[in-house]
């Protein structure tokens, strides 16, 4: 019998999860929140998500001002400091995105909210990309495999070459 690694979410700061954290009380707020978060789960888990479904209203409230990639990159780069220095060697997944496939047409596109991390320099602070394969089209509107594809090869691309892909 096997059993897929599990990871902890690391999200939802109590007093503000409301918002993406984007001034600097609130990223230090969210600096001790991840460190409290991964001292309790250190023990029993050597992989932590950052954030869950980011590219969605419903987790990321104001996607247009402070839920942009510019801000999450830096609460991603804040929480790999943060596991670095409380479990070495844990793993950083990004983003759980959400409406994933790279063929999809509607609004909250996660490879859009992707592909703009991307360029945040988010790769740099993350050892896995989180995707939620799941999809609001039609079984004929999209590829699973190839938008996995798609997520993993931006990391290789980017020097990632042992990038792992979480559900």
């Amino acid at each position: 019998m096997w059993l897929l690694p599990s990871s902890a979410v690391l999200s939802f700061a109590s007093n503000w999860w409301s918002e993406m954290p984007h001034t600097e009380a609130q990223y230090a707020a969210w600096r001790e929140k991840v460190r409290t978060e991964v001292k309790l789960l250190k023990d029993h888990t050597d992989r932590y998500e950052i954030w869950n479904e980011v590219n969605l209203p419903g987790f990321n409230r104001d996607l247009e001002t402070t839920g942009t990639p510019k801000y999450f990159a830096e609460v991603v780069k804040i929480a790999k400091e943060v596991v670095e220095e409380e479990d070495p060697g844990a793993k950083v997944g990004c983003g759980a995105f959400a409406n994933m496939h790279i063929e999809a047409t509607t609004a909250n596109r996660g490879k859009d909210y992707f592909d703009e991390l991307v360029k945040c320099g988010v790769i740099d602070y993350t050892d896995a990309v989180d995707v939620h394969p799941y999809s609001w089209s039609t079984p004929e509107g999209f590829s699973m495999v190839e938008s996995i594809k798609y997520y993993r090869d931006t990391y290789r691309n980017a020097g990632k070459t042992d990038v792992e892909v979480w559900n």
